[in-house]
């Protein structure tokens, strides 16, 4: 698809894809970052994953 068939479907009220409709409504937001901004992630959730290095170590000392 060309930009300007993009554009054109964009714009477009006849245009019924679920996708069109999702992206005409984050085209109307005037601030995303302020969206993102109010997302917050607990990070006690997430496991520790050992450092890289920690298991490059451990493969070469186990002969793999």
């Amino acid at each position: 698809m060309h930009i300007q068939d993009f554009h054109s479907k964009l714009t477009s009220r006849n245009e019924e894809s679920h996708l069109f409709e999702a992206l005409r409504s984050l085209s109307r937001i005037e601030d995303p970052r302020a969206m993102l901004e109010e997302i917050v992630v607990p990070t006690s959730d997430w496991p520790n994953w050992p450092a890289l290095d920690a298991h490059a170590s451990h493969a070469a000392s186990a002969g793999v």
